[in-house]
């Protein structure tokens, strides 16, 4: 007998968009672009077809606005993403996120590791943070601290493959 197929619920769609919100995080940092808009699209999907969320739902879902931030950096609107990702950074940390990744690709590393440690002091277990962060330190030359930035994700994280990959591509150069 087949199985039936499940329909989500409100929280579920939620909680997708949300899934599909940070793996486009991560395609980001990894620069993988079209992998990038394939998530922003499908979580954008989520918010603006899928009959299942009511409106409330999808106006107090913090994933809308974090989708909102991703799609702006993800389509090169940096100036615009930093500001939209500053407005909201008191919502969650996610935001200083956005609004570091916005200023690294800005070649603002200074703004960028500034960001990323508000995300790190909001969350101290924000293993993406320190790659993130590690990533900008990496840029400038600071391969010992971009190494260790990479090592404190492992050690929160130690199955986190974008982290492992990064250290390992570092101890090459």
């Amino acid at each position: 007998m087949p199985r039936a197929a499940r329909v989500l619920t409100g929280p579920a769609l939620i909680a997708k968009a949300r899934c599909y919100v940070e793996q486009a995080a991560e395609a980001l940092a990894a620069g993988d672009e079209q992998q990038v808009t394939w998530c922003l699209a499908s979580a954008r999907r989520i918010f603006d077809d899928v009959p299942g969320l009511t409106r409330r739902m999808k106006e107090g879902a913090i994933e809308s606005e974090l989708v909102e931030g991703w799609r702006r950096l993800a389509t090169g609107e940096l100036a615009s993403a930093a500001d939209y990702a500053q407005a909201r950074a008191a919502k969650h940390e996610e935001f200083h996120v956005i609004q570091g990744l916005a200023r690294f690709r800005q070649q603002d590393t200074a703004g960028a590791i500034q960001s990323f440690t508000a995300a790190i002091d909001a969350r101290p277990n924000y293993y993406q943070a320190f790659l993130y962060r590690g990533a900008v330190l990496a840029s400038a030359d600071r391969l010992d601290f971009a190494l260790r930035e990479y090592d404190q994700a492992i050690a929160i994280h130690p199955r986190y493959v974008r982290a492992l990959l990064a250290r390992a591509e570092l101890r090459v150069r």
